[in-house]
């Protein structure tokens, strides 16, 4: 459950401390497409985290900061087996 999540990681950090999250997004239409389709790539728990999500994070943390990254190495993923998919994915970024 990701309230208890919040509200354990919230009680043990320090008043000065920082926690990152490196977490899958669950908003984007393509992504969800992809999990649907490929649902044997994830743990059966997995939780992308909504929108929603990240609102409930800013009442457990003073500072919530949210950085995208590799947002099309999705593309790379039919390719991921091939010899130049190094080359692509930092094209890709």
């Amino acid at each position: 459950n990701i309230l208890n999540s919040y509200k354990e990681i919230s009680r043990i950090l320090n008043d000065d401390g920082h926690a990152i999250f490196i977490e899958p997004l669950g908003h984007n239409p393509l992504i969800n497409l992809y999990r649907k389709l490929a649902p044997e790539m994830r743990t059966k728990d997995e939780h992308p985290l909504k929108i929603n999500d990240i609102k409930l994070m800013e009442q457990y943390f003073h500072d919530v900061h949210i950085e995208y990254y590799s947002l099309f190495v999705l593309f790379a993923v039919p390719i991921r087996k091939l010899w130049f998919l190094k080359k692509y994915i930092i094209f890709l970024k």
